[in-house]
């Protein structure tokens, strides 16, 4: 179910939840002008909880190095559109002093890596300004999150075999200018999550992108992974 808020219209939340206005009056046969809802109304928006599954979303190889204005990578897929990624994974300049990190590289091993302006996943930006899920899950968190700015984290539905082990994986979109779910919604795949922005403790701290971190826990310890181990 879904609590319609102040400036919500049956489009915004059909939007929202990837589904189209006749979905929506579809799935609640007791609306009989679709112009007028009231606030904390509630709607089913059961369509919107099909796990889609994860679809190859053909990336290439992604940067584990320094990128800056000569080496950005330029791809676009099905899924996320028109992409530049302007952060390598776990790249070691031009970010926030950050203490030891633990990282799986796309060779499967894990990495300890010292403190320094190290990028904690990677950085990319979209033509269209669209946050878009890269897989689907469960929106375990959102909000406001120190220099993340606006951020999102996102429980995804399947898990990382590490030395055998299964683990939760988690991905987590920040400094967003705009975000479009609540915690504990669903998300499907290539679901709009949001608007790419700049924020950090204030509303423009930095250039237009979006920061991707994808993680697991290992003996309660977060270990930052490529998210290209994902594209199976």
């Amino acid at each position: 179910m879904y609590t319609v808020v102040a400036g919500d219209t049956l489009s915004k939340i059909a939007e929202i939840h990837n589904l189209s206005l006749q979905d929506i009056l579809a799935l609640n046969p007791q609306i009989s002008n679709p112009n007028f809802i009231s606030v904390g109304q509630e709607l089913n928006i059961e369509k919107s909880f099909e796990i889609v599954g994860h679809k190859k979303l053909r990336l290439p190889n992604l940067a584990e190095n320094q990128l800056n204005p000569t080496n950005y990578q330029h791809f676009t897929c099905p899924i996320l559109g028109s992409i530049v990624v302007t952060g390598g994974f776990m790249e070691p300049q031009g970010h926030s002093r950050k203490g030891v990190l633990r990282a799986i590289f796309s060779d499967g091993h894990i990495k300890s890596l010292q403190p320094g302006g190290t990028n904690i996943g990677i950085d990319y930006v979209v033509s269209d300004h669209k946050a878009i899920a890269w897989y689907s899950g469960k929106c375990i968190r959102q909000g406001r999150e120190g220099g993340y700015g606006r951020r999102i984290h996102i429980k995804l539905d399947r898990t990382f075999d590490h030395m055998g082990k299964q683990y939760d994986v988690y991905q987590a979109y920040a400094h967003l200018k705009e975000i479009w779910v609540k915690q504990g919604q669903r998300i499907n795949q290539g679901q709009q999550i949001g608007v790419m922005g700049g924020s950090g403790r204030g509303e423009n701290d930095y250039p237009l992108h979006i920061d991707l971190a994808t993680y697991i826990y290992i003996d309660n310890v977060t270990v930052q992974i490529n998210p290209q181990l994902l594209n199976v």
